[in-house]
């Protein structure tokens, strides 16, 4: 618990919140949430654990919850989502997620948090709000480097929690990350000593996402070989080294308007496997940070303006950005967001090769 403006701020960590999703269906009192913190891939696993303990029949899921994201969010449709009335059960579900709270206008903050403070009088729904990395600044908090620093949250955390339950998804630490990577090599059935889950981590990088398709990667190998034991020849035969460079690459291609290089970028991904889901949501992210810089600096901003509206610690990261895109004009980039944004549902529904990718590619 933390006071800010004289508001007590109560942050739950991850760790206490996935104790409480057992049962949640059945124990009274509000229940909403507002998930932020650097590990997206754990806030998507408790959203999923939450939906299966609040509406565990399938048969009536579809009635009982409702997903939006910052494509189809308009706070009339929020509020119209959390009305609803549940469907033989006793709650409904309400998600709203990939929402840049700090990206937001003073107006749209107020649109939204007007629909959150009218959450008390719709006590059968459970809601939570799920803000992916960089979306808000939460202000001082808690790490795996430093567990024990006392939160001081930011003006704007402390405005959602006056509705909302702040939870915390911190980084892991190459330890508890190591420590994840084994237990989910035990439940799939294959065993993976500590130095092996170790050196995984260190070779495929901390990305939960990536980790976890390499996870069970290995595991379809090492059992279609009839054994039970995971080798470091099975990691470096199998597994895929961390894919960021490959992205960089690519988009740096793309900016440069170097066509023949950005598709020798792409077989190289392809022959090393990387997931194109994981260097998809990459290069989209690069070009949303080009963008962004590029529409700000055409309004006058300098560098350490720009720097501080995007939340970025340091002003060189704009001008790397700005020396990438200076060939590339503002409306190709402009194409390459809405393009990385129409892919984007593709590629989550389960696009596993590099279509979304190619389309980009093609499309500039």
């Amino acid at each position: 618990m933390c006071i800010e403006g004289g508001i007590r701020v109560r942050i739950l960590q991850e760790a206490e919140f996935r104790k409480s999703i057992k049962g949640m269906e059945t124990v009274p009192g509000a229940h909403f949430y507002l998930f932020f913190g650097d590990e997206d891939y754990t806030k998507l696993a408790d959203t999923n654990a939450v939906v299966q303990a609040v509406c565990p029949d399938p048969s009536v899921r579809m009635f009982n919850e409702t997903r939006m994201d910052a494509l189809n969010y308009t706070p009339e449709k929020l509020m119209d989502a959390v009305m609803m009335q549940p469907v033989m059960a006793e709650h409904r579900l309400v998600i709203l997620s990939g929402i840049y709270l700090s990206a937001m206008k003073e107006e749209e903050l107020r649109a939204l948090l007007s629909v959150l403070s009218q959450l008390p009088d719709y006590d059968y729904t459970v809601f939570i709000l799920s803000v992916p990395v960089d979306g808000m600044d939460p202000g001082v908090m808690p790490t795996a480097a430093s567990p024990r620093t006392e939160p001081r949250p930011s003006a704007l955390l402390s405005r959602f929690a006056e509705y909302l339950t702040p939870v915390l998804f911190a980084r892991n630490s190459p330890a508890q990350l190591a420590s994840w990577v084994q237990r989910h090599f035990r439940s799939g059935g294959v065993q993976a000593s500590p130095d092996f889950c170790r050196e995984m981590v260190r070779y495929c990088g901390s990305d939960m996402f990536r980790l976890s398709s390499e996870i069970h990667k290995l595991t379809a190998y090492v059992r279609a070989a009839g054994r039970e034991q995971a080798t470091p020849e099975d990691l470096h035969t199998v597994a895929v080294e961390g894919t960021e460079f490959g992205a960089f690459d690519f988009s740096n291609a793309v900016m440069a308007g170097n066509t023949d290089a950005a598709f020798r970028v792409l077989e190289e991904m392809k022959v090393r496997r990387a997931d194109p889901v994981v260097v998809f949501g990459e290069v989209s992210r690069i070009f949303c940070d080009a963008l962004s810089v590029r529409l700000l600096s055409d309004r006058g901003l300098s560098a350490n303006e720009i720097a501080a509206s995007l939340k970025w610690k340091n002003a060189g990261r704009v001008a790397v950005v700005q020396r990438s895109t200076v060939r590339m004009p503002t409306e190709r980039l402009l194409t390459a967001v809405r393009v990385c944004a129409d892919a984007d549902l593709t590629v989550k529904m389960g696009g596993k090769d590099y279509a979304a990718l190619e389309q980009l590619l093609c499309s500039l």
